[in-house]
């Protein structure tokens, strides 16, 4: 199975929020896991590798993974994140897409 790992981009400047520019190790420790079982793994963290929503769209579109995890473990990339999930209701017209999220901040979304 093809699995995408999205951490979206942050909804700061990288100068105003350190911690974004830094990779997302819970997101490597699942890939890693899911390797284990001969699954097909893309990491995408946006803020560690300076991407944007429209970038994220290109990969999903390249690796045309069936399931896409999102991982917010900031609240400021909420926004992005949703905005991501918004625009993959177009993608998955096109190809069925599992879509899971899960982070400190999954609460907000849940509400």
């Amino acid at each position: 199975m093809r699995v995408l790992l999205i951490e979206p981009p942050a909804g700061v400047q990288m100068w105003e929020y350190s911690i974004s520019s830094r990779e997302n190790v819970g997101l490597e420790y699942l890939a890693s896991y899911l390797r284990q079982f001969g699954h097909e793994v893309q990491l995408v963290s946006c803020p560690a590798q300076n991407l944007s929503v429209n970038e994220v769209i290109t990969v999903i579109s390249d690796f045309l993974p069936q399931v896409i995890g999102l991982s917010f473990p900031f609240s400021d990339e909420l926004e992005k994140g949703l905005g991501i999930v918004n625009l993959l209701e177009n993608y998955k017209q096109n190809f069925p897409v599992h879509i899971t999220a899960g982070g400190a901040c999954c609460q907000r979304i849940s509400k």
